[in-house]
């Protein structure tokens, strides 16, 4: 497999493309499998409502669809880019947990990093923006779920941001409050999870056990039924099916926040910033996939 190489530009954690490829192009795209992103693959009729939102990762995994209320795709909502706007009232699922397998390439394995870019409008107690489940689960939390499903970004009581797997709360990168864009990231390496708000990492808490993810759901939690939506905005989520290294993680979140303007604590690497002598500059190579 050939290389794709792009040279881009980091400074103050903005992330721009020089001579090749796209100023947005994903830095990682190796065992990305999941990636939703408001400004590409979004379906909507005549008022904006959404109708799909189409995975963009390699795996080409089935649009999410609205079961219900649809949310709506708001322009010009976060530095010039688009969002998909949740009220309360409304998700995105590519399946019902209790309606059969809907993933073409489930989610597997002890290893998984998350990315997602959001606003909260509102505070909502223990409300989520995406929910990870395996077909059949009867609830996206308790210990019947077992480790193979998690909940991302569950809110207690509006100043949380963290995981919910297995019947535990894990790490905690805390919440900035509403109406506020942010860069919220976790990883599970197989033996702890740990999360980033904004590239700043949170205490680790063991997390152990294989994922089994058949079915996504955006903006909304799952008990048997949905319940507990989120309202807010959501402009992009990105799953990678593995634990990225911390370079890694620094390039999508470099990329990230200079697409939405979000300040944060990634940065280029010391050794590209000597390679290109401009003080706070870096350059970033993209990697070929793995698998």
């Amino acid at each position: 497999m050939t290389y794709r190489t792009s040279l881009m530009v980091c400074a103050a954690g903005l992330l721009v493309a020089v001579s090749v490829g796209s100023v947005f192009a994903t830095p990682i795209t190796t065992d990305l499998t999941y990636w939703v992103k408001a400004d590409t693959g979004v379906t909507k009729d005549g008022s904006n409502y959404v109708t799909a939102w189409a995975d963009q990762s390699p795996d080409s995994q089935p649009s999410a669809g609205p079961d219900g209320t649809q949310p709506l795709w708001v322009a010009n909502a976060l530095n010039g880019k688009p969002v998909i706007r949740f009220d309360g009232d409304d998700r995105l699922i590519t399946g019902r947990p209790d309606n059969g397998d809907t993933l073409t390439d489930p989610i597997q394995g002890d290893s998984l990093t998350v990315f997602v870019v959001a606003e909260r409008n509102a505070v909502s107690s223990n409300t989520s923006k995406a929910v990870f489940v395996q077909n059949g689960d009867t609830s996206d939390w308790s210990v019947n779920a077992g480790p193979s499903t998690f909940t991302m970004a569950f809110e207690g009581g509006g100043s949380k941001l963290q995981p919910y797997r297995n019947n535990n709360g894990l790490s905690d990168a805390g919440h900035p409050g509403n109406n506020v864009p942010y860069i919220f990231a976790t990883v599970f390496d197989g033996t702890n999870n740990t999360s980033y708000l904004n590239g700043t990492a949170a205490t680790a808490v063991g997390s152990t056990g294989d994922f089994d993810i058949d079915d996504v759901i955006i903006g909304a939690r799952w008990n048997g039924s949905f319940h507990k939506y989120y309202e807010g905005d959501i402009a992009e989520l990105i799953v990678y099916e593995a634990e990225l290294s911390a370079d890694e993680q620094n390039q999508v979140g470099c990329y990230l926040q200079q697409k939405y303007g979000i300040s944060g604590a990634y940065t280029p690497e010391p050794a590209t910033l000597a390679l290109l002598g401009l003080g706070g500059l870096g350059m970033l190579v993209s990697r070929k996939r793995r698998r």
